[in-house]
């Protein structure tokens, strides 16, 4: 019998798969790897590293970080490490300067997880700062932290959100389901502005709470565990109207919660839920979108049933536009550890191991960039060099296991011949296991460069490959 080598081309991007045995996963899928990430031509890359832009902060644990725009000219980072905050100017250039300045409080906040919210009074675009220990709301106006009202009705609520020219306060101490709201649209400084009975009972009858607050395609939505609730503006003598939009489903985390522009389903809000799964709202359904990476598979370093329910409370996003990613920090263990990303283009799923307390985009130079801080009161520029501050980054891509099925004889009669592209001065580790070994092979090195291309001379050089290749019988 004459057998002809029939080549297997597999793009990569169907990224992580956990939910199906590594045999019978999809060719462009993997059922174990981490910081990697593919384009939309299917290429797979090790994801970029990260590079620290800050001067040392008194502080160490990120609470928030946040891009407030004071005008359409005028924008700081901000940032808030264990209880001191601090804002970063963009110099001339339109590029953040680094210094992180100190900002006095009005009323000094707790070491808390931070909410912030931007509000127009009087002409003024105030920055809005809740936490959820309910500390007195704070307002910025970039130079001076004051409490938002002298109003003694001024809630202390937990999560804010403006909408409709109100500033709505959720969770408040004794009553989590409450939300409140300002007394006339657009102000919300004055001692006048906020009245006891303005608010609304978000009322289940299951002893659930609120746990975040978002807008979607001009409704607010009010979230609790386990459920989500539409607010309409209707005028008159009663403002608005809420009714349950989804039962069953809702999020653990408000800084999970996040708004992107999704190819098929146009504007929507990704979150995560208690369950630890991750789903879609489009304003009317609930679509699941982790299935993929929900189960343990025996192989795979990161999947969500990894995940510590107990800590994701703790969990933040964010809509990284320039790769059309949802990216969150998530914990395995007490505190975030990892940040999985599902590029919503291709529909995939990244697992990247990194520390991510909190995060946020900020425009810096005319790009919208992901910053985020961890432990050591530092800023972090993420995407940006190839390593994560001057250490390496370890990133692997298993493929499925290839079975010949019905052919017997291609069994012993395996054949793989590897090519790899031309990078200066790089070279590249490649092990290999079959016959469904348990352990790796001895690693191969390859160098990456070097004139000419291992299958022959070409037109375009050294563009296809390096010098070296691999093949293993």
């Amino acid at each position: 019998m004459i057998l002809t080598a029939v080549p297997l081309p597999i793009k990569f991007n169907g990224g992580l798969n956990t939910i199906t045995s590594p045999m019978n996963i999809e060719n462009f899928e993997s059922p174990n790897c981490k910081n990697v990430h593919t384009n939309l031509t299917g290429t797979l890359m090790r994801r970029n590293g990260y590079d620290d832009i800050s001067t040392a902060s008194t502080g160490s644990i990120f609470n928030g970080l946040f891009d407030y725009w004071k005008n359409p000219d005028t924008h700081y980072l901000i940032s808030y490490i264990d209880r001191y905050l601090y804002k970063m100017d963009v110099g001339s250039d339109g590029i953040l300067d680094g210094t992180l300045d100190s900002i006095t409080f009005g009323s000094q906040a707790t070491n808390y997880v931070m909410e912030f919210e931007q509000f127009s009074d009087a002409g003024t675009n105030y920055l809005i700062k809740a936490t959820h220990n309910r500390d007195v709301l704070q307002k910025y106006d970039g130079t001076t932290c004051t409490n938002v009202s002298a109003d003694a009705d001024l809630p202390r609520p937990k999560y804010i959100k403006q909408w409709k020219g109100y500033l709505f306060c959720a969770n408040i101490a004794s009553y989590e389901s409450r939300v409140y709201y300002n007394n006339a649209s657009g102000s919300i400084i004055d001692a006048t502005d906020w009245v006891a009975t303005d608010y609304h009972d978000i009322l289940t009858n299951d002893g659930d709470f609120v746990t975040a607050l978002a807008v979607l395609k001009g409704r607010l939505y009010t979230f609790k565990r386990h459920s989500i609730h539409r607010w309409t503006y209707v005028g008159g003598d009663v403002l608005f109207s809420v009714k349950a939009a989804v039962s069953n489903v809702g999020t653990i985390s408000s800084k999970s919660v996040v708004n992107l522009t999704h190819p098929k389903y146009g504007d929507v809000l990704v979150f995560l839920a208690p369950d630890a799964r991750f789903y879609m709202f489009d304003g009317s359904a609930i679509i699941p979108i982790s299935t993929k990476i929900e189960t343990e598979n025996g192989v795979s370093e990161f999947n969500l049933n990894k995940l510590n329910r107990d800590y994701l409370t703790g969990a933040c996003a964010a809509d990284y536009q320039a790769k059309h990613w949802y990216v969150c920090a998530v914990p395995t263990g007490a505190t975030n550890d990892w940040a999985v990303v599902w590029d919503y283009y291709t529909d995939s799923w990244w697992p990247f191991d990194m520390d991510i307390f909190a995060m946020g985009i900020v425009q810096s130079g005319g790009k919208r960039n992901l910053y985020f801080g961890n432990t050591d009161g530092k800023v972090y520029r993420f995407d940006y060099t190839n390593n994560d501050n001057a250490s390496n980054i370890a990133s692997l891509y298993d493929t499925k296991k290839f079975t010949h099925d019905n052919v017997p004889i291609l069994k012993s009669q395996h054949y793989l011949d590897l090519q790899l592209k031309n990078v200066p001065a790089s070279t590249i580790s490649v092990y290999e296991k079959s016959d469904w070994a348990t352990s790796w092979g001895t690693a191969q090195s390859v160098t990456c460069d070097g004139g000419g291309f291992v299958l022959g001379t070409s037109k375009l050089g050294d563009l296809l490959g390096g010098a070296e290749g691999i093949t293993k019988s």
